[in-house]
């Protein structure tokens, strides 16, 4: 059984809503850059890149601003997931790459996926369920890369998730049954 990838770690209060659902949702400068989300209504998830922060410039011992150090181009990206909904902000510690949030159909749970699998993460705390494993560590030097898993969407339903998955240069498309998370 994979160790649970989530657990609220941040709650602050959110920037005023937008009900525009095309436009991303404003976090604080720390939090980092939006790489995805998904708006129900007055709430929205949205997957982040903690590695991109925002961060005020340093100053030099010679009085100038210093430039950030850039980021090692092997090194990943820091998912984070942050839920949204009116006045409150919270974010979610998920293991390193689950990604492209999706709300079902009632609001009262998102999908998320990545080379972990793919979750499904309920309130009230929005504690994650493993649907389907992915690879927990990273492929060794030279082995294949991990299977991803991608663009969840919910059955209109809500009792079933179809997802990309992608290995070894090829992709398909898979279906999964929420409650008994048996892939169909």
């Amino acid at each position: 059984k994979a160790p649970a990838p989530a657990t609220p770690v941040t709650r602050a209060p959110a920037p005023p809503a937008s009900t525009n659902p095309m436009e991303a949702p404003k976090l604080p400068p720390f939090a980092g850059e939006i790489v995805n989300f998904d708006r129900r209504g007055t709430r929205v998830v949205a997957c982040v890149d903690a590695s991109k922060v925002a961060a005020s410039p340093r100053m030099g011992p010679d009085g100038k601003p210093v430039d950030p150090p850039a980021p090692k181009p092997s090194e990943p990206p820091r998912l984070r997931i942050w839920v949204l909904e009116r006045e409150i902000m919270q974010e979610l510690l998920t293991s390193s790459g689950l990604c492209d949030p999706s709300w079902s159909p009632d609001g009262k749970s998102f999908a998320a996926a990545g080379v972990r699998g793919v979750f499904v993460f309920t309130e009230p705390n929005f504690e994650p369920r493993v649907l389907v494993a992915g690879q927990l560590q990273m492929p060794p030097p030279g082995a294949p890369p991990a299977r991803e898993f991608d663009d969840p969407a919910w059955s209109p339903s809500g009792t079933k998730i179809a997802f990309r998955t992608s290995g070894a240069g090829a992709a398909r498309v898979e279906v999964v049954d929420v409650k008994s998370a048996e892939v169909l």
